[in-house]
């Protein structure tokens, strides 16, 4: 019977120079205003998708789902079960260009189970030179802090008070922190 020691150095040995430069993905207040997916049901905004397609374009970044979509990427992946919305996820990416390179596994629930789930996904990725996270939500990051970019906003105007969503100056920060710009 291996180890963890063991499994872990050949799943480095396994991903070794497959991942370079990494964007965690959150979905929702990401790609989509919270506050707009609630009132318009609208579940993927083809602005917010073009701009995360600048990002991937300039860093040449793989996709790495951190959402609670990541449930229909398992199943798709393991044998093409599609859900409508992540149907409309896809469309969205194939019409920009984009891909989904895998997804991280579900830890637990909580304010740290995102940021846990990340490092867990890094253990076995050692040439990962830079990485993002697109995220809506204030996680407790602990040293990942630096790596976030927050898609929410206050915005009196909206109904919730809040907007979210990929807006330039996310695309911005999320290419400073890539080193991409």
């Amino acid at each position: 019977m291996k180890t963890d020691h063991q499994k872990l150095t050949e799943s480095a040995l396994e991903n070794s120079g497959k991942y370079k430069s990494v964007i965690f993905l959150d979905i929702d207040g990401v790609l989509n205003d919270f506050d707009s997916r609630q009132e318009n049901r609208v579940l993927i905004d083809e602005d917010m998708v073009s701009r995360l397609k600048k990002i991937v374009a300039i860093s040449g970044a793989s996709i790495i789902l951190t959402s609670s979509w990541r449930i229909y990427h398992e199943a798709y992946t393991a044998d093409k079960t599609i859900d409508s919305h992540f149907q409309k996820l896809l469309d969205a990416f194939e019409k920009y260009g984009l891909t989904i390179s895998g997804a991280t596994a579900e830890i637990g629930y909580g304010s740290r189970s995102r940021p846990m789930e990340i490092r867990h996904w890094l253990l076995d990725k050692p040439d990962v030179e830079s990485f993002v996270i697109l995220d809506d939500t204030d996680w407790q990051w602990g040293w990942l802090r630096d790596h976030v970019v927050h898609t929410r906003r206050k915005d009196p105007s909206a109904v919730s008070g809040w907007h979210s969503g990929l807006d330039n100056d996310n695309v911005r920060q999320a290419l400073r922190i890539l080193k991409a710009n």
